[in-house]
């Protein structure tokens, strides 16, 4: 990954469309660069977008989906499994198994944090989903939301994993 001039070099990223092109840079500005503009002390972020390269992008209207004004309902969870248990293959489950209990409220599903180490056993693990659901017409109840958690966690107890 290159380098991004006048950005923090661990702090930014260039921006690439789904063909490889380059559509802009996102990231921290260098604190050299601030200092020499006699801005030191803070921090800045720098989003930069190439609107013409971006728009000749190839998309597919069934890529696009409107914005939501509703809000968002986040479900994390962490379960504790052992190492025959892939962390993609748990994914894959609870995936599923929101896609049958929410339907298109599932927004999506992603593995944010992997963890081994006490309390956990030697051979264990602790894989943390979050799951967002929204729907584009209402904002959700509790009630569905707690009842789509269930089924996904019933689902990952199935393949051996316990909540953590």
């Amino acid at each position: 990954a290159a380098v991004v001039p006048g950005l923090h070099p661990t702090r930014s990223a260039w921006l690439t469309g789904a063909d490889g092109a380059v559509l802009g840079a996102l990231g921290e500005v260098d604190p050299a660069v601030l200092a020499a503009f006699g801005v030191g002390g803070q921090r800045v972020g720098w989003l930069e977008l190439d609107l013409g390269v971006l728009r000749a992008q190839p998309h597919r209207a069934d890529q696009l989906v409107p914005a939501s004004r509703f809000p968002a309902s986040d479900v994390d969870l962490a379960f504790v499994v052992g190492p025959e248990l892939a962390a993609e293959r748990l994914r894959q489950a609870l995936q599923q198994a929101a896609e049958e209990a929410a339907g298109e409220s599932l927004e999506a599903v992603a593995l944010f944090d992997v963890y081994q180490g006490p309390p956990l056993g030697e051979d264990e693990r602790s894989l943390a989903f979050r799951l967002r659901f929204r729907s584009p017409e209402r904002t959700l109840r509790d009630e569905e939301v707690a009842a789509w958690r269930v089924a996904c966690i019933e689902v990952a107890e199935r393949l051996g994993a316990r909540l953590r």
